[in-house]
């Protein structure tokens, strides 16, 4: 964002991280983090700012008298967010170039490209990533369910690289090393993650085979049934392909009425919030871990405080025995605070298995119009979320609103229309 005495102009710049893509990803956690952090500097350094500077300095004056503030946003899905979660660490960890020690690495960015001012963490969205693993429940269910948690132990233990013994907290084992997602757990880490003032949770309630609900929302409490009941699920009985907004958490105050204006109402989210779509409180996680080391009979030391986040082997299942999770991991990663969104993707029967792809934008189903159109207002909805976090942290929410956008395309639409008469 620059602004200048007169006005205030807006730059945007993204990418999609390709250098740990598909059998890219069968590697060491580690040397995945690496390489993503590597690629974002190609990004920033040689593309973004260095394309910024060049078309923009001599237009103001070398930024004299300017403010030029860079707002850095991250959108991870399933295994993207976990490598994100290490990667913010990394981004505020000490970071040396040509021998210059600076505090972080947006620190050196400041140096480097003189005419930032700063450079603000704004939003992280995390779509269906897998945050307290995917160690399948050893109870067992139907034929179904019994081969779906066969196929996912398969995946993770044999078929998925190195990686895939982190979904499982079967990594670590060297020395004292912990288990990635128990050390992405850990205060310094999730103090980085803090940083960002938007924090996000995406999942879908149902049908996402790799990364199951209970994980990706960061809490063990499952409402699928309590959903049926209440009917803000798909009707999937009328062999319908659609998909919605069951519910949200973690908005409150002026924050949660900001983001009713702008995403949560029946105009900007159409056909996908609805006037039965749920405000909840945010998840009772000291609740869900008792109830959790109940149903596991848990014995207690009589003769100790019951640390929960000391507990990193012992594990509890979901409310309906999906996947199980560290103590630890669960008490550590909800020390701070996330918004939740909560939503349906019900393809057809066949197309299911290919949900957790699928609802972020991958079209695996040509010209199937039905998908398409879910696929756009699940992507627009994940769009308009990063937009309008944009504009409520950089204090533009005053002048800029996802609702006058919407309400000069329909009036642009109605133009066009007359025109044609």
């Amino acid at each position: 964002m620059l602004t200048h005495p007169n006005d205030v102009i807006n730059f945007h710049y993204g990418y999609c991280s390709n250098d740990n893509a598909k059998i890219k990803t069968h590697a060491e956690f580690k040397v995945i983090v690496d390489k993503s952090f590597k690629e974002l500097n190609r990004f920033l350094e040689e593309n973004a700012l260095h394309n910024f500077k060049k078309e923009n300095e001599i237009k103001y004056n070398n930024f004299e008298n300017i403010t030029c503030n860079l707002y850095f946003s991250i959108v991870g899905h399933s295994l993207g967010g976990l490598i994100s979660r290490d990667l913010v660490k990394k981004i505020y960890s000490p970071f040396e170039k040509d021998t210059t020690q600076y505090t972080n690495y947006f620190e050196y960015l400041k140096t480097k490209f003189t005419f930032l001012t700063t450079v603000k963490p704004c939003s992280f969205l995390t779509l269906s990533t897998p945050h307290l693993g995917s160690l399948a429940c050893n109870e067992s269910g139907g034929i179904f369910k019994t081969a779906e948690k066969t196929a996912v132990r398969m995946y993770c233990n044999y078929l998925s690289g190195k990686i895939g013994k982190v979904f499982t907290y079967k990594d670590g084992k060297k020395g004292n090393e912990k288990p990635t997602l128990i050390r992405l757990s850990q205060k310094e880490y999730m103090n980085a993650y803090e940083n960002f003032p938007n924090r996000t949770l995406i999942g879908c309630i149902r049908h996402d085979i790799p990364v199951k609900f209970c994980s990706a929302m960061g809490n063990i409490e499952h409402p699928i049934d309590a959903y049926k009941n209440e009917n803000l699920l798909i009707d999937e009985k009328k062999g319908k392909a659609d998909t919605r907004i069951c519910s949200y958490s973690g908005y409150e105050g002026q924050e949660l009425e900001y983001y009713q204006k702008e995403i949560f109402n029946e105009k900007i989210s159409k056909n996908m919030y609805y006037p039965d779509t749920k405000h909840l409180p945010s998840p009772d996680i000291e609740e869900q871990i008792k109830n959790g080391l109940k149903k596991i009979n848990y014995k207690e030391d009589e003769n100790s405080i019951l640390k929960y986040e000391d507990m990193e082997n012992v594990f509890i299942p979901d409310t309906i025995n999906q996947v199980e999770v560290a103590v630890s991991t669960l008490k550590l990663f909800n020390e701070i605070a996330f918004r939740r969104i909560i939503i349906d993707f019900s393809l057809s029967k066949l197309a299911r298995v290919g949900t957790h792809t699928i609802y972020i934008g991958n079209d695996i189903i040509p010209y199937d119009t039905p998908t398409l159109a879910m696929i756009s207002k699940s992507v627009g909805l994940f769009s308009n979320i990063i937009l309008a976090d944009y504009l409520l942290t950089s204090n533009q929410y005053t002048f800029y609103s996802l609702n006058d956008i919407v309400n000069n395309e329909e009036e642009g639409k109605k133009e066009k229309l007359e025109n044609k008469k």
